[in-house]
């Protein structure tokens, strides 16, 4: 008898704690609903590519992936000649992202005065490939021929007329709250500049980048390398450079560029001229009518910047809360215009 009642309280302190259990856990998700989302690994950005990968191996990743993608399109299926022709182009894309793969040695080239001017150092066995994609450039950083970096930097078209926050709540959205948020003098004003996430296996940066490229930038890395190289103190991914120093450069380039430096000039956010803007309305108007308006256009474009980024920057409270409160979703003002991030 005493057996049979001690295993029925046994059983109902048990119930109790499983329904308490379920409680705090209800509450915690109550006080903490953004730390508590289904966040995405860090390492989901590289898709089917992985920490360590070679430069053939990502090569061959990317061509797996691009060719996957054609094989689930429903429009190809039925037609061989047409998926025989997009695998060509897939095909060349990939000869023309082997060909872009550059051993970042001493002399001058046009990634120093890049977006990712940054992000090496010369002659420290370092080397990237170059990947162009619709809406951002993705550059895959290697030191002693292993992968450890990946950059993406988002085309000017592609994130024009969004602020730095908005964009944060994006990536926010995807991977959860920043553990840290940094703020930096752009264009003469404290503005949001730089927030940090880091998991397991993953380090992640995103950058605030408009005044000088007119971009933002999300630098990936490899959290074991890093700490590795780190406790070697070897100098590599740029730590011998300044911020100050490559937007100098960049600067008195542009202002001295002629044709012989175009392509270097094109190629500071990692585009080129073929970039198609056919699609907004005012490529549609006459050359004629593009000339009379270019100064008036060109002022109230930057008038335009100028007041949003104001708002972007409205409340020094937010930006300054490293848990991320900064990229709530309560800032109504701010519009991200449907931009993906990685």
């Amino acid at each position: 008898m005493d057996a049979r009642a001690n295993s029925n309280e046994w059983m109902h302190a048990s119930l109790l704690w499983t329904l308490l259990g379920s409680v705090a856990i209800g509450l915690l998700g109550m006080a903490f609903p953004t730390n508590l989302r289904a966040a995405q690994r860090l390492d989901s950005a590289l898709d089917n590519v992985e920490w360590g990968d070679s430069k053939d191996e990502v090569l061959e990743k990317i061509k797996e992936r691009r060719l996957d993608e054609l094989r689930s399109r429903p429009a190809l299926q039925n037609s061989r000649v047409e998926m025989q022709q997009a695998r060509t182009r897939v095909l060349e894309q990939i000869e023309a992202i082997e060909e872009s793969y550059t051993e970042l040695e001493d002399g001058e080239d046009a990634y120093d005065v890049s977006v990712v001017a940054d992000e090496y150092t010369k002659d420290n066995n370092e080397s990237l490939l170059h990947v162009k994609e619709d809406k951002a450039q993705t550059f895959y950083f290697f030191i002693d021929g292993s992968l450890y970096k990946m950059v993406v930097a988002y085309k000017e078209q592609y994130i024009r007329g969004v602020n730095f926050k908005p964009f944060l709540k994006q990536v926010q959205r995807k991977y959860g709250s920043p553990e840290g948020i940094e703020r930096d003098t752009i264009a003469g004003q404290k503005k949001l500049a730089q927030a940090s996430w880091q998991d397991a296996n993953t380090r992640l940066e995103v950058h605030n980048k408009k005044e000088v490229f007119g971009t933002y930038t999300m630098v990936f890395s490899d959290r074991e390398r890093i700490r590795k190289l780190e406790e070697s103190d070897r100098k590599f991914g740029g730590s011998d450079k300044t911020k100050e120093g490559v937007s100098e450069r960049v600067k008195q380039l542009s202002a001295g560029s002629d044709e012989s430096q175009e392509g270097v000039v094109d190629g500071m956010i990692g585009e080129s001229i073929e970039v198609d803007l056919g699609s907004d309305d005012q490529d549609q108007a006459s050359d004629e009518s593009e000339q009379q308006g270019d100064s008036t256009s060109d002022e109230n474009e930057a008038q335009a910047s100028k007041d949003q980024d104001n708002t972007d920057d409205t409340s020094e409270s937010d930006a300054d809360q490293a848990t991320g409160e900064a990229a709530s979703d309560s800032d109504d003002d701010d519009e991200d215009d449907g931009v993906i991030v990685y």
